[in-house]
């Protein structure tokens, strides 16, 4: 559908390609924590506003040939954007598109300054293209630990530590070493940083041993029923993990695995705190058999929208900031206080999730109504 400055409020219940037609900007916050937008265009944009985008997990691209200025914050957080062609922006601001986890390569021909924190947080980045790039300030490409190609051939300055990576980043052409070794801050490996602690440390070797693993690990097979704490925190480029046996998950065990996006689970009883937070890319997962989940066990899994808790005994806010959980089964748990006061005052103020969602409770409810009204039906012998 395309839409003017005054549909776009209606736009926002739409589930589908947006396309701006004639407009000639995103105004700010204008798709705020919209989840229902996959794709973007628009042949007349010319400014993406402040936040306009801000947290829209679900967007996974954007394509418009006459966008000039790309404001603060205005993709931040799109954690599924992978396609971004906007080949004429001049303007890129700070945070523009921090916590884009998804987004693997990009390519901007005539921007000038790469702001602060631009990229940062882009876990999955490894190439970039800044044809008349000349500066690039702070921490713009902090945390990208997965760069490895830089196209930068007019950089002339930059401040100190502007690239974070596991990666040894090959900049072509090649630039001053001395330029070099300002911008770049090289991220030592997993194994090295975990040293200061002996106790995760020796974790995480048995692990390594056992599994024969590293931290550039992408897909993980194990028949450990115990996955100790802080096993596998910051495995960036973790996609799959495959674990039939697994009975017990410990605290923060896949913390910010930030591209993983199955778990393969089917003994699974207990989650610990922050097992999985903050693994945003994350989609499914098998509870049916857990029993005890613990506090913000899934916080900021903003994807994960299918979760079956029938076996469960104790549940906390193990599900804060699950955004995008439509489907969410649970017998024991009263959910959205903030809309339904009566759910607040039976469950003592204690939530669950983050959202609107169907709970058994009510399910249960509507069955009856719907059993009792087809007895009435019989009894009067309608059909």
């Amino acid at each position: 559908f395309t839409y003017q400055d005054n549909q776009q409020e209606q736009a926002k219940q739409l589930t589908t390609i947006i396309d701006y037609g004639q407009c000639i900007d995103i105004k700010d916050s204008a798709q705020y924590q919209n989840f229902s937008v996959v794709f973007i265009k628009g042949n007349q944009l010319q400014t993406i506003g402040d936040s306009s985008l801000l947290w829209t997990f679900n967007l996974f691209g954007i394509t418009s040939h006459s966008v000039i200025e790309i404001k603060s914050s205005a993709f931040y957080a799109c954690c599924a954007l992978t396609c971004v062609n906007l080949d004429n922006v001049e303007i890129l601001s700070d945070n523009s598109f921090a916590y884009c986890m998804a987004l693997k390569t990009i390519c901007f021909k005539k921007v000038k300054i790469i702001k602060d924190s631009c990229f940062c947080d882009c876990y999955s980045l490894q190439a970039i293209s800044f044809e008349s790039a000349e500066h690039i300030e702070y921490d713009s490409f902090g945390q990208c630990f997965s760069l490895q190609l830089a196209i930068l051939p007019n950089i002339k300055s930059g401040e100190e530590g502007c690239f974070q990576s596991t990666k040894q980043i090959e900049f072509v052409p090649q630039i001053p070493e001395d330029l070099r070794d300002k911008l770049v801050s090289k991220i030592t490996d997993q194994q090295q940083i975990n040293q200061s602690d002996p106790l995760i440390y020796r974790q995480i070797i048995r692990m390594k041993l056992y599994h024969n693993l590293n931290c550039s690990l992408t897909l993980l097979y194990s028949k450990a029923a115990d996955i100790p704490k802080e096993s596998f925190q910051h495995f960036y480029q973790l996609l799959f993990a495959s674990l039939p046996r697994v009975q017990k998950i410990n605290e923060r065990a896949f913390f910010f695995c930030s591209i993983l996006e199955e778990v393969d689970v089917r003994c699974l009883r207990f989650v610990g705190q922050q097992a999985f937070a903050e693994c945003c890319k994350l989609s499914t997962i098998n509870l049916n058999n857990a029993e005890i989940l613990e506090e913000n066990a899934f916080e900021k899994c903003f994807v994960l929208n299918n979760v079956d808790l029938s076996n469960i005994k104790e549940v906390p806010n193990a599900f804060e900031r699950c955004s995008n959980l439509t489907n969410f089964c649970c017998p024991i748990c009263y959910y959205d206080p903030i809309d339904d006061k009566m759910l607040k005052e039976r469950s003592g103020g204690r939530v669950c999730v983050w959202g609107r969602y169907q709970v058994n409770d009510r399910l249960r409810r509507i069955r009856k109504l719907q059993k009792k009204f087809r007895n009435q039906l019989r009894y009067y012998k309608i059909e």
